[in-house]
């Protein structure tokens, strides 16, 4: 398959991965001594670590969110958390 060819407007409208990933190339090109030949490797390294820090800054918002709603059930319980209570009865000696 082909890849299709970016018109002068297309080439402005790029998402803010694609610039990570080009800002990527440019240091490993300038690691290598500007040496060419390498622009596709440079290319699936750099987007391949964007993939990578992408993952990991999913992973640490999901952990984020669940450390909040167990924060909220310790400091205002869970009825008002909107978490449900579990079926153990908890003892208030």
């Amino acid at each position: 398959m082909k890849p299709e060819l970016l018109t002068k407007r297309d080439a402005a409208i790029t998402t803010h991965e694609e610039e990570t990933v080009r800002a990527g190339t440019d240091e490993l090109y300038e690691v290598r001594d500007r040496i060419d030949g390498h622009a596709e490797e440079d290319w699936l390294q750099a987007e391949g670590e964007v993939a990578r820090s992408n993952e990991r800054g999913a992973v640490l918002a999901s952990t984020s969110d669940r450390y909040h709603k167990q924060l909220l059930v310790v400091l205002i319980g869970p009825s008002r958390s909107g978490e449900q209570c579990s079926n153990q009865e908890v003892s208030h000696d």
